[in-house]
């Protein structure tokens, strides 16, 4: 009998090293919403083994619900929930609605994870939600943090194009 993502997570042993002080766990509804999406994704069936590079490739190879199942799993752990959230986030951006992708980006940043990435689909989603004062705020943030960290370069192109149209606005 197959057994479901969440409790095949629940038997590994935990990752190695003790989360941050700080670290909080997501919360149950934040949880919640992981699962909708795992299941939206097709990935509920998938037993997650692994971290972000294995979800990440499950990605690249058009397997997005495995990706989704992984990266909902890092979630149960106070140490990663915060990479669980900002892969969930990504992932959330292809679905037609951000509140979720918004809600996962918001994580990381209420535990102090201040990414390019989690400043940018936290301030696509608040753009979306027409909340234009947070989502300039939250893509400046982007493009100020993208700039000092190697490897951000296409974070910071896409914050910068992003406050460039909201700038110029419908003509």
């Amino acid at each position: 009998m197959q057994q479901s993502y969440r409790e095949a997570f629940l038997r590994l042993p935990p990752e190695p090293g003790a989360p941050a002080p700080a670290a909080e766990a997501a919360s149950a509804q934040l949880l919640a919403r992981a699962d909708r999406l795992v299941e939206t994704l097709d990935g509920a069936d998938t037993v997650p083994v692994g971290g972000w590079l294995q979800a990440r490739a499950a990605q690249t190879d058009g397997r997005a619900g495995e990706a989704a199942a992984i990266l909902r799993a890092l979630m149960e752990d106070p140490a990663r929930a915060g990479e669980g959230a900002l892969g969930l986030a990504v992932l959330a951006l292809g679905r037609p609605d951000l509140e979720d992708a918004g809600a996962f980006a918001r994580f990381c940043l209420d535990r102090g994870e201040r990414t390019p990435r989690a400043c940018a689909v936290a301030g696509l989603a608040a753009l979306e939600a027409g909340n234009l004062a947070d989502a300039q705020r939250l893509l400046s943030a982007a493009a100020r943090i993208a700039r000092t960290e190697e490897g951000a370069s296409d974070d910071l192109r896409g914050a910068q194009r992003v406050l460039l149209l909201m700038q110029l606005g419908p003509r």
